[in-house]
């Protein structure tokens, strides 16, 4: 229910990565594949070989999102652009485009999204402060 995956065929192409061992480089940032929601394409911007995407931003998850954060779309982990009230910003490198379903992306396609644990450890656990401290 909080992913894209009813919208998938048995000739659907997806994003797969092997399971990180104690001898993985790492790459990038640490996901683990647990969707948080998903998050409605509103505009792609094909510059060849690079890609800017504009994302809607589910209610639940805005206040996780904030510029040079991390998020998974589509079991990719990547770097957040610019974020507006409702939306933020993916730009994909050409070695992002060319290995992974970004390639077909198009306006109006749902991505699934898994916010960083790192992130949400992190709010959570500011806002129960704050919610304790007396004013």
């Amino acid at each position: 229910q909080k992913t894209n995956l009813k919208n998938i065929s048995k000739s659907s192409r997806v994003n797969l990565e092997l399971s990180m061992t104690h001898k993985t480089e790492i790459g990038g940032h640490l996901v683990s594949g647990h969707i948080h929601g998903t998050g409605e394409v509103l505009k792609v911007v094909d510059r060849k070989v690079t890609k800017d995407l504009q994302i809607k931003i589910p209610e639940s998850l805005r206040e996780y999102f904030f510029y040079k954060g991390y998020v998974a779309l589509d079991g990719c982990s990547l770097t957040i652009g610019k974020v507006l009230k409702t939306s933020f910003y993916i730009h994909l490198i050409p070695e992002t485009v060319s290995i992974t379903t970004f390639n077909n992306i198009k306006k109006g396609d749902l991505i699934n999204i898994e916010v960083d644990q790192s992130t949400i450890n992190t709010v959570e656990t500011v806002k129960r402060i704050m919610s304790q401290r007396k004013v």
